[in-house]
This record gives structure tokens, C-alpha cells and sequence, in this order.
């Protein structure tokens, strides 16, 4: 702490109580890397950073707002088509495996885009599978508690 003279014991520079702060703050695993990664060389600094591991050689890096990687984001990937049902195909698949706990429509049925075809369940959870286009069910290849795979034909909708 630093006095200045005529001021007394309560005077204190912005530099003290920046310091006193960070270190109430910053937890006992930052305090450590901190104290490896300052170490001086004839102190064994060389041997402490070595022997900590890569961890706390980047702790200069960790300070810094740059992402990790050279600051660079990875390039988005596009989807790839065939994976789902499309509003082009008549068929509907089944998107995953599981049992098929209720059948909604009824073969001839007339169906609007994004009505309750029927309910799968999968690891306990019930997925609702709807229709994926506005038409008519001419095929109606599931009934309840039925096993389904992932990719077969649960129902056509022309």
C-alpha cells in the first residue's frame, strides 16, 4: 500500500485495490495457474510450467477475447437431402426405431400437412410423427403396438 504523505493510513493507490480485488475474486485454481505460470526462472519457473502441464502454459491466452483456433469459426456444414421425408415423395418413412403406440388416421382418410399420423415410442419417449403433405391416405402400413424400423414406410399420402 502506498501513503501519501499528509493523508494517512486510509489513502491507498488504484493499483492496491485493483489487486485486492482480483484476488477476492478469482478462485484458488486461477490463483495456482498464476503462480505456476509467473514463477521465476531461477526459482524453478522452467521446471513448475513443465511439470504442470499444457494447461497452464496458455493461461497468457486465456485472458484474451480471441476464440481458441486461431480466432477462426469452423465453416457451417449443409445439409444433405434424403435424410427426412420430403413434401415432394408420397410415402411417409419412420424417422427413428420404436414401437407404435397409436394409430391417428384410418386408410382413405383425407389428411392437411402437419396432421398426427400416429405415435412412436422410442427409449420411453413418444415422438408424434405427422403427415408431411396434404392428401389422401392410400396406404396405411402400421398398427398399434407394431415394431418399426428406422426408414420403413408408415404410411402414402397421395
Amino acid at each position: 500500500m502506498v501513503v501519501s504523505p499528509g493523508i494517512g493510513k486510509a489513502a491507498t493507490t488504484v493499483a492496491d485495490k485493483a489487486t485486492t480485488t482480483t484476488a477476492k475474486t478469482a478462485s484458488k485454481e486461477q490463483v495456482g495457474r498464476f503462480d505456476a505460470a509467473m514463477a521465476k526462472p531461477d526459482q524453478g519457473g522452467a521446471a513448475a510450467s513443465s511439470a504442470a502441464g499444457p494447461a497452464n502454459r496458455s493461461v497468457a491466452a486465456a485472458g484474451n477475447a480471441a476464440p481458441a483456433g486461431g480466432g477462426r469459426k469452423p465453416p457451417k456444414r449443409e445439409r444433405k437431402g434424403g435424410a427426412g421425408a420430403s413434401a415432394s415423395s408420397e410415402s411417409l418413412p419412420s424417422p427413428l426405431q420404436g414401437t407404435v403406440l397409436k394409430v391417428a388416421v384410418e386408410q382413405g382418410a383425407a389428411v392437411s400437412e402437419g396432421d398426427l399420423i400416429c405415435v412412436i415410442e422410442a427409449m420411453k419417449m413418444e415422438n408424434e410423427i405427422a403427415a408431411h403433405r396434404a392428401g389422401k391416405v392410400t396406404s396405411l402400413n402400421v398398427s398399434e403396438g407394431a415394431a418399426v424400423s428406422s426408414g420403413d414406410v408408415l404410411a402414402v399420402i397421395e
